[in-house]
């Protein structure tokens, strides 16, 4: 058996062991609803001065903050933990508790709404 060959057996051998070990854990406790939600959404505003932003991450943590003229306002990002079903989502803040939202994406937009607003984000 050549060498060539040798290098092509040995690549096929080991591709399973690299497509699993690269899967990541963090995605195994993701529901088919979460899974659509993580990735970064900014809000789609007339307003060019004030943006929200909102970060969901794989491992059910994430971050919002607001932008002003493209810059991360004094605030910062705020950190969270959160969990969704089909058309609610919680979010659990360290200093100020927890809240449910009702949510639904539609294309590439994500529509967040509390009892009298609602806002409207394009994924990042």
């Amino acid at each position: 058996m050549d060498t060539n060959m040798k290098k092509i057996l040995f690549l096929l051998a080991i591709l399973p062991m690299i497509v699993f070990t690269a899967c990541s854990d963090d995605d195994k406790d993701l529901n088919e609803y979460e899974t659509q939600l993580v990735g970064t959404w900014q809000e789609v505003t007339e307003y060019a001065r004030e943006v929200f932003n909102v970060e969901f991450k794989s491992d059910k943590t994430g971050y919002q903050w607001a932008e002003n003229n493209g810059e991360i306002d004094r605030d910062g990002k705020e950190y969270f933990i959160w969990s969704a079903t089909k058309d609610k989502i919680s979010i659990t803040l360290d200093e100020n508790g927890s809240a449910s939202f009702s949510y639904a994406i539609k294309g590439s937009k994500l529509y967040i709404s509390s009892e009298d607003e609602t806002i409207i984000y394009a994924r990042k």
